[in-house]
């Protein structure tokens, strides 16, 4: 039997994002992270991997206090995105032979998405 893997952190903080409409406070999310067990060393790397991905900006509210946000890329397209919340992130690579992207069923149905409703992934020019 396949033993299952645990959710990393990263995907842990994205999905709780994912679930909340106007950000979260930075403190909720350290307090979250701490009773899964990580350490504030390890939410902070999650977190600036996220923030260097070009998902998540910081805020403040009204309060002054700091806000983590989801951002809005693509028209929302990465809501879906499923290599974000996959365990196999980190053993997929491009022509892997166990886990890759040109292989996987998930990244082609989300693509198949974009060309059935003919929506544009604009192209970031650097």
């Amino acid at each position: 039997m396949k033993e299952m893997k645990e959710p990393d952190l990263i995907s842990i903080i994205w999905s709780y994002l994912r679930k909340q409409k106007n950000g979260v406070s930075l403190t909720e999310i350290y307090e979250m992270v701490e009773e899964l067990g990580f350490s504030s060393r390890e939410a902070s790397l999650a977190l600036e991997t996220l923030h260097r991905l070009y998902l998540i900006e910081y805020d403040n509210d009204y309060q002054g206090k700091v806000v983590v946000k989801k951002r809005s890329i693509f028209n929302n397209a990465l809501e879906s995105f499923p290599c974000l919340s996959c365990e196999h992130l980190y053993e997929c690579y491009v022509g892997g032979s166990l886990y890759a992207p040109e292989k996987c069923p998930y990244l082609d149905y989300w693509f198949r998405q974009f060309r059935y409703h003919k929506v544009k992934i604009p192209m970031i020019k650097g």
